[in-house]
Order: structure tokens, then sequence, then C-alpha cells
């Protein structure tokens, strides 16, 4: 299916993708004058065979320690990214495993553009272990050596937690995801665990 849509394919034809589609992209979609073919894999909201998942409950306090524990139990050489909802957290998040030992970059909203460039491409090149973010990681990025997701909080929408947890599990590549569950997180478990599972 996918050979055949990219055969018929001219060098003119728009292709949009994405792993979720919200109404208002739909409709601007829908408005465009070359009018586009939506395909919807029944599959884009659902977590990746290849990526498991475990949420780890946690008081909010312990954070830190919690993420180390995540990454000292994955080995020295597995790289990922940390999510946080927040500039702030991700700040916070940063210093709290730097504090613990570990080798972090942090990436988010509040850097210039071209700090937030160089992270990236030092990021991708290899600088770090840990790429502690905001949803600003959540979309676009494909680093293929990407082991884990660690969500420092979940994310206050459930179609962000299908943005987040994708960095894993690209291609068939295996993945996993640890989600840290406090009091205030436990509402949103239900939602991200119902989008996720189809």
């Amino acid at each position: 299916p996918v050979e055949a849509l990219l055969n018929a394919a001219t060098s003119a034809t728009p292709w949009w993708m994405s792993a979720t589609l919200p109404e208002p992209i739909r409709h601007w979609l829908s408005a465009r004058p070359e009018r586009p073919v939506v395909l919807v894999s029944k599959d884009a909201h659902t977590t990746p065979e290849t990526v498991t998942v475990k949420n780890i409950p946690v008081k909010a306090r312990a954070r830190g320690d919690a993420a180390s524990d995540v990454l000292v139990s994955l080995g020295p050489t597995a790289r990922g990214i940390l999510f946080c909802n927040r500039r702030e957290t991700a700040d916070a998040a940063g210093d709290a495993l730097r504090e613990r030992g570990h080798d972090v970059v942090v990436l988010h909203g509040g850097l210039l553009p071209r700090e937030r460039e160089k992270t990236i491409r030092a990021f991708v090149a290899g600088t770090g272990r840990v790429l502690v973010t905001t949803e600003l990681a959540g979309r676009g990025l494909d680093i293929t050596d990407l082991a884990f997701v660690l969500n420092w909080e979940l994310p206050e929408r459930a179609s962000d937690y299908v943005h987040r947890i994708g960095r894993v599990g690209r291609m068939g590549r295996e993945g996993r995801v640890f989600n840290l569950v406090t009091d205030r997180d436990r509402h949103l478990l239900g939602d991200v665990e119902r989008l996720a599972s189809g």
C-alpha cells in the first residue's frame, strides 16, 4: 500500500504526515486547493509492539531519585529523552540529574533559536546521555540511537504522550518508556493509557 502511493506520487504531490491529526488540521487540509488524501493508520495512536512501558509510582519530591534510579538501571550507554511539561521543570530536572552524576543536556523554548539548534546538533552527535526537554522535542526529532523515554511528569494532553513515546520504537526498533506517576498524574494516566492502547 505505501509503495503504491509512493509510485503514484508525482514530484508535485504534497505529503502531510503526523502521528496525530487534530480536527483543526484536518479542516485546514480539506480546504487545500490540491485536495490531499488523508491516510490514518489504525495504529496511529497506539504504543508500538516493540516498546515496553513501565509506570513508576513516586512522590513529587522524589522524582530526581526515581529518574536517577531508572538511568542507572539502563546502564551507562543507553541514551534517551526525559520529558517535562514546563521550561522551569526541565531546568530543575536537568539540575537534579546533574547533581546525581548524569550527563544531561537541557532543551526548551526559553533558549534562543540558535542555542536550541546547537543543543539538538550536539545531542544528535553524541553529547549528553539524556536530553531533558519539553514538548519542543516531542515532534519531529528522529534520533536513531534512543533507547528510552522517561516522563518526569505525564503530559496534560494525552495526544502529546503519543508524540513523546514515538521518539522510541521507530521503524521496528525496541524502546522503553518510563512514566514517573505522582498523585497529581493519576488522573492523566488513565487518559494516556486509553489512547496508547488504541
